[in-house]
């Protein structure tokens, strides 16, 4: 085990003002743990925050964000990373798990508060909630395509919804036991889970059904994991011809995090074992870095990576901590780990040194999931964190390396490319060649095509175009060195202004407030622009709204833009959804009102009076003259809800009748009813 650095959780907070310090230390096995602590002098000249460290270490590079902190005693470093944009609203409770859409704009996530949302991925928005499990959802992760989500809960189900009108299309049962991991096959004809009960299922999600159990260990699977295996592995052959519903699966391998401190790699066609290794505690989670190589993390903080090909002792165990490994994911020419005591971490070939993402403090990280640039976290505090990396890691002002110029130009490339609707559509649809190739006009000649794209080569306009200039930090401080705060996407280089997406919340609005309309308050804190037009305070603010008689469900109020202000952006509009409140004794339709009462038999053939109390408290008494049959409605004229263009004229009273039928009858009675009925 090297040495390990560690932080303040909250050291970009700490160190925001003049004097502000924060704790730091590193910790050598077999070593006294040496204890530091930084301290903010101001800023440097070119608008940097000036940070120095104490005795054995040192301040290599600060941004906002970010600081690189090496031991030099101890030959280590490592580069501490604050959260871009947290979002707390999502979930109430711990958030158990988390995945983005491959083109990252929206999130899927699961919590302990016995929920499943969908939301945006850019603000944290709710979008859809998906309700179908019974109890707890431990997994949960998008289809490729980015428009279906997998599910597995404790109610051992593994469900497949769509993330465009939160429907479960497919329910698959066959376990036992809570489903802890899932994993998908290629691009989703097949996906495979993994549960309490020991077994790991592969499930065709065509015909929605289990194509077989291809492991059955007798010892809880926590973790999962599918790849391709190096051709000189021998996966073993099927004792019966694979199905033709399984698609993808040659030559595959799959891997079981077990919890009787055993990782067991299984061939996925043929069902057989391919090696099985023990570890020094339950495995919790595992992953591939490549078609040779995996990892593997287990609940006392060891990170195994073995080589497939032998399996009989690992590569190296990495052990930073003895908090449990809860998940692991390939990162480039790397991987992401985070552990139980709150840290997630970085580790790159190429990098030397290791990034460290912050602020959990002490509490569970149990998923990250990387979009592009970006890196989403989900904790036991039941916030998702979102990190930002490699926006300066690879600029030649940064990365003294040879290949630093080529990368940074090729990023550039690619930002080029992406930003722009039209061009990332060509890629999409006829990749690279049709990009830079031309493609065919569509509705022109046999000879008509498109100019293809070429790169203007110059990456510096790129990135002073997305940051609004060649200093990215100018955006955080005034002339005068004061901080500045900025909401996500509030950095000027961002061309035109624009406006962010509307906030929609629901008016939760009685009948009876309804019936005779109210002014409801609502209060709501938004930040606010200051007078120098850069930094900005949160502020509360109450917005009336005069409900109106006769509004139904669904009318929406909006107050436009009462949202976050922001030096290059638009504030949101607020919109508000009237939704009515269930009533105790009416329902309404449109502007009517149904009332229903139970009736006894005898009333409902000789006739009655109904007694129905109205929203204004009047006492109606209803003569009933007519036989009440079960279909039968007696109309009330303009005893319904107020009409919203006339509050004079009101919608009309339907009263229906539950006919309660005696439940038995004594000869005598029988014989009078066949009297004054069949005779």
């Amino acid at each position: 085990m090297v040495a390990t650095l560690r932080i303040q959780s909250d050291w970009s907070q700490a160190l925001r003002r003049d004097e502000g310090e924060a704790w730091l230390s590193c910790r050598s096995p077999g070593k006294p743990t040496l204890y530091g602590s930084l301290t903010r002098r101001g800023l440097s000249t070119d608008g940097v925050p000036d940070i120095t460290a104490s005795e054995g270490f040192v301040v290599s590079e600060v941004t906002k964000k970010s600081i690189l902190i090496s031991c030099p005693h101890e030959n280590v470093s490592t580069k501490f990373l604050a959260p871009y944009t947290t979002f707390s609203r999502i979930h109430q409770k711990s958030i158990t798990c988390l995945d983005i859409s491959s083109g990252g704009g929206l999130g899927v996530s699961t919590s302990t508060d016995g929920t499943m949302k969908i939301w945006q991925a850019a603000n944290g928005e709710i979008r859809r909630l998906l309700e179908g499990h019974v109890y707890d959802v431990n997994c949960c992760r998008f289809f490729p395509s980015g428009l279906v989500v997998l599910s597995g809960g404790m109610d051992a189900q593994l469900k497949i919804w769509s993330a465009e009108d939160a429907t479960c299309v497919v329910t698959f049962k066959g376990h036992k036991g809570g489903i802890l991991d899932t994993a998908i096959v290629e691009r989703g004809r097949n996906v495979l889970s993994c549960s309490r009960d020991g077994t790991a299922r592969l499930w065709d999600c065509g015909k929605s059904a289990c194509l077989g159990v291809i492991a059955d260990c007798g010892s809880p699977i926590n973790g999962i994991a599918v790849g391709t295996a190096d051709d000189s592995v021998n996966l073993g052959t099927p004792e019966n011809p694979p199905s033709e519903r399984e698609i993808g699966t040659e030559g595959k391998i799959l891997l079981l995090a077990r919890e009787d401190k055993k990782l067991q790699g299984v061939g996925l066609q043929s069902r057989q074992p391919v090696f099985l290794f023990d570890g020094s505690d339950a495995f919790n989670c595992c992953t591939f870095l490549s078609s040779t190589y995996f990892l593997a993390g287990t609940q006392d903080g060891n990170i195994y990576q073995l080589d497939v090909r032998n399996t009989n002792a690992p590569i190296q165990v990495i052990h930073r901590s003895g908090a449990p490994v809860l998940s692991l994911l390939p990162y480039r020419d790397g991987f992401i780990a985070s552990q139980g005591d709150g840290t997630c971490f970085i580790i790159q070939q190429d990098l030397d040194y290791v990034i460290d993402l912050t602020e959990a403090d002490c509490d569970p990280v149990y998923k990250v999931a990387p979009w592009e640039k970006q890196m989403y976290t989900c904790c036991r505090d039941g916030v998702v964190r979102r990190y930002r990396l490699l926006a300066l890691e690879y600029h030649p002002q940064k990365c003294r390396e040879p290949w630093a110029q080529e990368r940074f130009r090729l990023l550039a490339e690619a930002y080029d490319v992406l930003s722009d609707p039209v061009r990332r559509g060509i890629y999409d649809r006829f990749g690279e060649e049709g990009l830079k190739g031309g493609i065919p006009v569509e509705g022109g000649d046999e000879e008509a095509w498109t100019a293809g794209y070429v790169f203007h080569n110059n990456p510096d306009k790129v990135f002073k175009e997305f940051f609004g200039g060649y200093n990215p930090f100018a955006e955080f401080f005034t002339k005068d060195g004061s901080e500045v705060t900025l909401p996500f996407g509030g950095l000027r280089g961002r061309g035109a202004m624009k406006q962010d997406p509307p906030m929609v919340w629901d008016l939760h609005v009685s009948l009876e407030d309804l019936f005779f309309g109210c002014t409801k308050k609502m209060k709501i804190s938004r930040r606010v622009m200051n007078e120098d037009g850069q930094t900005s305070t949160i502020r509360d603010k109450i917005l009336i709204i005069d409900v109106q008689p006769g509004w139904k469900p669904g009318t929406r109020v909006t107050f436009e833009k009462e949202g976050d202000q922001g030096p290059n952006v638009i504030p949101a509009d607020i919109t508000f959804v009237v939704q009515e409140k269930p009533h105790p004794r009416f329902k309404r339709t449109n502007d009517d009102l149904i009332y229903v009462t139970d009736i006894p038999l005898g009333k409902a053939l000789v006739g009655c009076t109904v007694a129905v109390r109205t929203l204004d408290g009047r006492l109606l008494n209803i003569p009933i003259n007519d036989i009440v049959h079960p279909t039968y409605c007696k109309v009330v004229p303009g005893e319904g809800m107020p009409l919203l263009k006339d509050p004079r004229r009101r919608g009309d009273l339907f009263i229906h009748f539950n006919i309660c039928f005696p439940k038995s009858l004594t000869p005598d009675k029988k014989a009078l009813l066949r009297s004054a009925l069949l005779s």
